[in-house]
């Protein structure tokens, strides 16, 4: 029985490591075999290996969209120049302190955001989290510990899983700065995909309250999701932080959307899911 075990146990690790996700390029299925390694550039004598870079060939890496640029400081969106606060964030009186994002709404990730999302793929998980870790590591290392968008239970139950706590305990398990379900998410919404910002809010009202009070007050917590659209999902979830007592809420999610003025300004390629951002007005009144 011990060797059957032992076999087992030989043959799964084989398995696994002829389905190991940095084997073929994730986006045009070419042979890699790069390995799961990252070495720092002051590691000599090693190759370099940007995060997330093990998971492409060379030519689609350098095709992703990198959220690079210039970007708000705010929201984190691309802009065409340095900005305190974008078009889409004037104006606003937000819930949520900062937001940051490795990339810009546009294919291939659009697609990968997607098929987590609706076609079972969570292992895309995986390839997300070393940029979005890098990401972290960049602007939020003050934070005292990460949390994640909630899904009503019916929800998460007909979907298999949360996306945005994967990715969160996977960032979390980079980075060893803990991370706990902090909001519950207690009725069901409307899909929000074709409303704008303020029908987003609207239908998003009183959805998410604070659990774990004792882990919020005081903190500063980082909120992962999986793409910044209007904004409306983060403010809501973030308000509900806030009125827990939590000293600063850092949004931190996989792509953004860029204003669809800016990203053509930017020659960016859009998401054909993706919309113009609609302004709103400002918060109580």
């Amino acid at each position: 029985m011990a060797k059957l075990r032992d076999l087992f146990k030989i043959f799964t690790a084989a398995a696994n490591d002829f389905t190991r996700l940095d084997r073929t390029c994730n986006n045009c299925g070419r042979e890699i075999f790069k390995g799961k390694e990252f070495f720092p550039s002051t590691n000599k004598g090693s190759a370099t290996l940007l995060p997330g870079e093990q998971y492409f060939c060379e030519e689609c890496f350098s095709l992703l969209p990198k959220n690079d640029g210039y970007i708000c400081d705010h929201c984190g969106r691309s802009t065409t120049a340095p900005t305190p606060f974008c078009d889409e964030c004037t104006g606003f009186e937000w819930s949520f302190d900062m937001a940051r994002s490795p990339f810009y709404y546009a294919p291939p990730v659009d697609k990968f955001i997607r098929d987590a999302k609706y076609s079972g793929k969570k292992y895309f998980v995986e390839i997300f989290e070393p940029f979005v870790s890098a990401v972290f590591a960049k602007y939020f290392f003050d934070a005292d510990i990460l949390t994640f968008v909630p899904m009503t239970k019916e929800a998460e139950k007909q979907r298999g899983y949360n996306q945005s706590e994967l990715l969160c305990k996977a960032v979390s398990e980079k980075t060893g700065y803990p991370y706990a379900p902090l909001t519950e998410k207690s009725k069901a919404t409307e899909h929000q995909a074709k409303l704008n910002r303020t029908e987003r809010l609207s239908n998003l009202k009183g959805s998410f309250k604070a659990r774990n009070t004792a882990l919020i007050e005081k903190k500063r917590v980082v909120l992962v999701d999986d793409v910044l659209t209007t904004g409306a999902t983060a403010e809501s979830v973030a308000e509900a932080l806030k009125n827990a007592g939590a000293e600063k809420v850092y949004l931190l999610t996989i792509a953004s959307v860029t204003e669809k003025k800016t990203a053509l300004i930017l020659g960016q390629e859009q998401s054909s899911s993706s919309f113009r951002v609609k302004p709103f007005a400002v918060k109580g009144k």
